[in-house]
C-alpha cells in the first residue's frame, strides 16, 4: 500500500513485516563513507551478511529505505558484482548529490588509470631488478625496496578491485613480458622484513582494457583510485630514475637485458599471430626511455 507524496511506504511480506519507505529525494544520490570505511549489508539488518566494505563511494541510492531497531537503512545498487542491491546504515554514510557522468568521461578516467598502472608495473619490475643487482654489490637499498612493496600493493589492490567490479561490458588482461625481472619483484613483495607481511604471487598480468557500461557508478567508484594510480606512477618513476643513477655498470646490464626482452616480446608477438595493430588497439605498448614492453591480450 503506497501513500501519496514524496515519501511513501508499504509493508513487506517477511516475518518481521518491516516497512519499506520510498523517498524520491534520495533517488540517484551517492552514499559515501562517513569515516574510514562503511559496510554494505545484504539486507537492512546488522545480523545480515556484509557484501563488501568501501572507504569512500559505496553506491547509488535507489530511494528505498527502512527502519530496523531504530536505525534507518538505505538501499543502494551493489558494487560487488554478485548482488543487485545492498544496504547501509544512515549513521555510517554521507549522502551527496552526484552529477550524472557521461560514458566518455568515465571511460577516460578508467583508461588513464589503466595506462598509469601499466607504466607503474613496468617501472616497479625494473626498479626491483636494480635493487637485486645493487644489493649484491653492497649498496643499501632497503628504503627503495620498502617503497617498491608499498607501491606494488597499492597497484595490486586497485587492479583487483577493477577486476571484480561490475559496471563494465568487457575487460581484458595483459601480461608484461618483463618476466625476467618478475622474481626480483616477487622477493621484495614477499619479504616479511619489509613493511606489512603478505604472501602472494606477484601479479604481472593486469587489466589493460575495461569498457564502461554504468558510467556514473563506475566513475564515482574509481575516481579516488584513478588519483592514487597517478601518484603511484610518479613514485615509481622517481624510484626507477634514482636507481638508474647509482651504478653505471648495473645500468648498462639492465638496459641490455631490457632490449633482449623487447626483442623476445616482438618475436613472440609476430609468431603468435598478433600484429602491432592489435597490440596498439588494446593500448598494449608502453614506451619509456630505454624500453618498449608488450602486453598480450587475453580473456579474463
Amino acid at each position: 500500500m503506497r501513500q501519496v507524496g514524496t515519501e511513501s511506504g508499504f509493508i513487506t511480506n517477511d516475518k518481521k513485516l518491516r516497512i519499506i519507505m520510498y523517498d524520491i529525494n534520495l533517488v540517484n544520490k551517492g552514499a559515501f563513507a562517513d569515516g574510514s570505511t562503511v559496510s554494505v549489508w545484504s539486507s537492512a539488518s546488522g545480523s545480515a551478511s556484509i557484501l563488501y566494505t568501501a572507504d569512500d563511494f559505496a553506491g547509488i541510492l535507489t530511494g528505498n529505505y527502512s527502519t530496523s531497531l531504530g536505525a534507518k537503512w538505505y538501499q543502494l545498487l551493489s558494487l560487488d558484482g554478485a548482488n543487485v542491491y545492498g544496504y547501509v546504515r544512515e549513521d555510517t554514510v554521507i549522502i551527496k548529490t552526484v552529477n550524472p557522468i557521461t560514458t566518455s568521461t568515465a571511460q577516460g578516467t578508467i583508461n588513464q588509470m589503466i595506462d598509469n598502472d601499466k607504466q607503474t608495473l613496468t617501472n616497479l619490475l625494473i626498479a626491483a631488478e636494480y635493487c637485486k643487482r645493487l644489493q649484491a654489490k653492497g649498496y643499501n637499498v632497503s628504503s627503495q625496496k620498502a617503497q617498491i612493496k608499498k607501491t606494488y600493493l597499492s597497484l595490486y589492490n586497485r587492479n583487483k578491485k577493477l577486476a571484480d567490479a561490475p559496471g563494465f561490458s568487457d575487460k581484458q588482461k595483459g601480461k608484461s613480458n618483463l618476466t625476467g625481472f618478475a622474481p626480483a619483484l616477487q622477493n621484495i613483495v614477499n619479504d616479511s622484513s619489509i613493511g606489512i607481511v603478505i604472501s602472494t604471487a606477484v601479479l604481472i598480468t593486469i587489466i589493460v582494457v575495461a569498457l564502461v557500461a554504468g558510467a556514473t557508478a563506475v566513475y564515482y567508484a574509481f575516481y579516488i583510485d584513478a588519483k592514487n594510480a597517478s601518484k603511484d606512477l610518479q613514485v615509481s618513476e622517481n624510484l626507477k630514475k634514482a636507481l638508474e643513477n647509482v651504478d653505471a655498470s648495473t645500468r648498462e646490464t639492465i638496459i641490455k637485458e631490457l632490449q633482449e626482452q623487447i626483442n623476445d616480446a616482438y618475436n613472440s608477438g609476430k609468431f603468435s599471430g598478433l600484429n602491432w595493430f592489435d597490440i596498439l588497439k588494446y593500448g598494449a605498448v608502453v614506451v619509456g626511455t630505454f624500453f618498449v614492453i608488450k602486453y598480450v591480450r587475453e580473456n579474463l
